[in-house]
């Protein structure tokens, strides 16, 4: 009987040594690589990526609150209203039936649509929590409705930048897909995955594949994986295909003369999918503010509006639907049409669905 209490115990030992040592390799795989070399941009300077300088417009923004808790308050608080009541609505959709011109909001900043034929698919994120530290940052309840065998193969893959709420390791390593498209530097993650080369690109850089065309565009933000920061370039993707259509996905950012400008080279666009949510009066240069983000779609001559970066993680300290309520009052002031569509919930870029008219 000893004999059997001991080998149970070995074996019971030697298997969660194993777990944990599977575990500690796989979360630090998840982290990727920086760049081996410093690449060759006029954005890289002095041994980091920059943004734009003197872009950003101040917006009168004295009167928001500015939150001064503790990130360890911050990462394990789970009460208040930044958090929903109760599970989010969501819509199981057949990813695979998109016709051309037709989206999904997946939750966040993640996207399938469907253009000119190809179906691309922007910063899909299928990991639990938006963060490589246990029990922090989880996604709502209701939020992830979809799996990686649920998404059909990707023609195009469009990855913003390397934070862990746009570059999903989970995603990326299950996901099917043909090509990679993503700012200077990213590259070295997916390297490091041993998944497919990417196209790497600089701000305004282009890549075509016939009638479709991507333009990496600036934005206000920073990068980085790990306390390594702005050694991959951050940006927002201009998608366009003729008459088949136009995406701007703004990526992360705060507000600037560079919407106006995009607007002018780009534009204008049948669809804006803007940063909207998780910000914060001490974050005004790297995050919109929801009426931000509608005078963006206004900028870039945009004829409907998605707000994205909200409806799955808490990142900021606001209440969990306070972007979707703001962004809707300005958009209506502006004149704006828009689109509040549920995760999962099918819908057109000319808004036949859920469509909201200022």
């Amino acid at each position: 009987m000893r004999k059997i209490t001991r080998r149970y115990f070995l074996g019971a030992g030697l298997a969660a040594l194993a777990g944990a040592g599977f575990y500690s390799w796989s979360l630090w795989r998840s982290f990727g690589a920086l760049p081996e070399q410093a690449p060759a941009s006029p954005n890289w300077q002095a041994g980091a990526f920059r943004n734009l300088p003197d872009n950003y417009i101040y917006a009168g923004l004295d009167q928001e609150p500015l939150h001064e808790g503790g990130w360890l308050k911050f990462l394990l608080e789970r009460d208040g209203d930044r958090y929903p009541p109760a599970p989010v609505p969501s819509i199981r959709s057949d990813l695979g039936s998109l016709r051309d011109g037709e989206f999904v909001w997946l939750g966040h900043s993640s996207f399938l649509f469907r253009l000119a034929g190809k179906t691309i698919c922007v910063d899909p994120v299928l990991a639990s929590r938006a963060s490589p530290v246990p029990f922090t940052i989880p996604a709502w309840p209701g939020a992830s409705p979809f799996r990686a065998g649920d998404f059909p193969k990707i023609d195009y893959l469009c990855i913003s930048h390397d934070h862990w709420d746009h570059l999903d390791y989970k995603a990326v390593t299950s996901l099917r897909y043909d090509n990679v498209l993503c700012g200077k530097g990213v590259g070295a993650h997916f390297r490091s995955w041993n998944m497919p080369e990417p196209a790497e690109l600089d701000w305004g850089e282009t890549w075509q594949a016939g009638p479709l065309k991507f333009t990496f565009t600036p934005s206000r933000h920073f990068s980085g994986r790990g306390l390594t920061r702005n050694r991959s370039l951050w940006g927002g993707f201009a998608i366009t295909a003729g008459s088949g259509g136009s995406v701007y996905c703004t990526g992360d950012g705060g507000y600037g003369s560079h919407f106006a400008a995009i607007g002018k080279t780009c534009g204008p666009f049948d669809l804006i999918l803007p940063d909207s949510g998780q910000y914060n009066r001490a974050w005004a240069t790297v995050h919109m503010f929801p009426e931000q983000a509608a005078q963006a779609a206004r900028d870039t001559k945009s004829r409907l509006a998605c707000p994205a970066h909200i409806g799955k993680f808490t990142l900021s300290w606001h209440p969990w639907d306070e972007p979707t309520r703001r962004f809707a009052k300005k958009a209506a002031e502006l004149g704006q049409n828009f689109i509040l569509p549920v995760i999962g919930e099918k819908c057109s870029i000319d808004g036949r669905r859920n469509f909201q008219a200022a």
